[in-house]
């Protein structure tokens, strides 16, 4: 699937949240989900959503009413849906990269424990690498240390970045 979008239009957010005009690139390919959860309380919707393939972000999640998407898909277009645009529109047309860190985690009580995984991942976090906070607090990340080592673990840490596309030689 190709998304295209009109030239100047996309949505992007700053700092204070005010809506403010980014130009990706006009052609980007992508991929379409449409799914129907099903089960719960909630409403009956359908959900379809639209991911940047290069960046690996969802750009917008769009939901709709069941008997809408019917009239939709069947030619009768301009139906009314919720849309909601997500941060990656401000990626569309990047590349995800990854690298896996072996981290020192102290041991920590539960109310410091963000602080203290925050700390542990800051040295790695630069030049745009985020560290995925989760790993630094998941048993199952931990790499086994020596007996007798009981003030922290190293662990290993998941970190993403997203970069511009470098252009191929002329």
């Amino acid at each position: 699937m190709r998304l295209s979008f009109r030239k100047g239009r996309t949505m992007s957010k700053t700092k204070d949240t005010t809506p403010t005009l980014r130009r990706p690139p006009s052609i980007a390919p992508g991929k379409m989900t449409i799914s129907c959860p099903m089960g719960g309380n909630g409403p009956d919707v359908i959900s379809i959503s639209l991911t940047d393939e290069s960046s690996g972000c969802q750009v917008v999640d769009i939901r709709v009413d069941p008997a809408v998407f019917t009239m939709a898909i069947t030619g009768c277009g301009s139906q009314p849906v919720t849309c909601r645009w997500t941060g990656g529109v401000n990626h569309i047309g990047k590349i995800s990269e990854h690298k896996t860190e072996k981290v020192w985690v102290p041991d920590a009580s539960r109310k410091d424990r963000e602080q203290e995984v925050a700390e542990a991942l800051a040295p790695y976090e630069v030049d745009g690498w985020k560290g995925r906070t989760s790993d630094a607090t998941n048993p199952h990340r931990w790499i086994p240390t020596p007996d007798g080592i009981l003030d922290g673990h190293h662990v290993l840490v998941l970190f993403v970045r997203l970069i511009e596309p470098i252009a191929p030689p002329a």
